[in-house]
């Protein structure tokens, strides 16, 4: 249970698409059997492969997907999630909000800090590698097509002048997920009330008479805008209970 939970928090925060299909090892072990022969413990987990679409990207490596899109969204026609109908994760998702909302907040103290995401994928992941390396990378995948033509995907039409990859130059897409994080997390702070949307608020009192006298007509509307999109929460009272 506990590292389903993880699992579910970390592969929704990512945006991992593929994470919740194909994408996915069910994995079990662990079993033993009783003096009469008969099965019992083991543990089933849901294991990472190929975590290649995550933070908005898609599988051929194009920015489709927003920071505020959920694992219930559709996109165009089909799903923002594969395996978005699975009874398994709609199940999951129903039947623990409370515990998925904790291990959030939980996580969101150390192992889902903005810093740590630069650390691990940037610090530690792409600045380990040299500019020269992505330059060389991106003439013989998405400019040499280009200037020499290339198949199609299916394999039987020679494409001249093939410049359908070239959307797919990114460099090292450092500020692409510099930016992405922080407005994901923001985000997601926002739909289970952690992180610094928590500490994020201001406070209005107000009292409206019923008459204010004049040509000013009494009007108790309040209208915020957020800054960018996320859940909003409004408790009335001071120890009124939130609600978004």
């Amino acid at each position: 249970m506990h590292y389903t939970l993880v699992y579910y928090v970390y592969t929704f925060v990512a945006l991992m698409v593929d994470q919740r299909a194909k994408n996915l090892f069910l994995t079990y072990w662990g079993k033993t059997t009783d003096s009469d022969g008969n099965e019992i413990g083991g543990k089933w987990q849901p294991w990472f492969y190929d975590s290649d679409t995550c933070f908005g990207l898609n599988n051929v490596g194009a920015m489709v997907y927003s920071y505020y899109n959920e694992d219930t969204d559709k996109y165009g026609e089909g799903n923002v999630y594969n395996g978005q109908e699975s009874a398994l994760w709609e199940n999951f998702r129903l039947s623990f909000p409370k515990e998925i909302k904790e291990m959030y907040a939980n996580l969101r103290q150390d192992k889902l800090k903005y810093s740590t995401f630069i650390d691990r994928f940037i610090t530690q992941g792409s600045n380990q590698w040299c500019e020269n390396i992505y330059n060389e990378d991106i003439e013989y995948k998405y400019i040499y097509p280009l200037k020499t033509g290339s198949l199609s995907e299916d394999g039987k039409e020679w494409i001249a002048n093939d410049a359908s990859h070239l959307p797919k130059i990114q460099g090292t897409g450092e500020e692409y997920l510099r930016y992405f994080v922080n407005k994901r997390l923001d985000y997601c702070d926002s739909k289970w009330f952690a992180g610094d949307y928590v500490d994020d608020y201001i406070t209005i009192r107000i009292w409206t008479p019923d008459n204010v006298g004049g040509n000013v007509a009494a009007n108790p509307t309040i209208t915020v805008k957020p800054f960018n999109t996320m859940y909003t929460g409004v408790r009335y009272k001071a120890n009124g209970t939130i609600k978004q």
